[in-house]
């Protein structure tokens, strides 16, 4: 799953995979402890944007279009 996202701010944004690969251009990406997965959390606290994404075994690419 490929999303491009045009923000002002930088949105909250929350995803997860089980098995899959995440690339963002917002940071935050941490890798499972527990098997293959990532999660992805950013949260500046003043956004009016809110994006949430799972993937089972997909890739997810998250870029910040200007």
């Amino acid at each position: 799953m490929e999303l491009h996202l045009r923000t002002d701010g930088t949105p909250r944004i929350r995803a997860e995979t089980y098995s899959g690969r995440i690339d963002s251009d917002f940071g935050g990406v941490e890798e499972s402890g527990f098997g293959p997965g990532e999660t992805l959390r950013v949260d500046d606290g003043a956004n009016a944007v809110e994006i949430e994404a799972k993937t089972f075994s997909g890739s997810l690419t998250l870029r910040r279009v200007d």
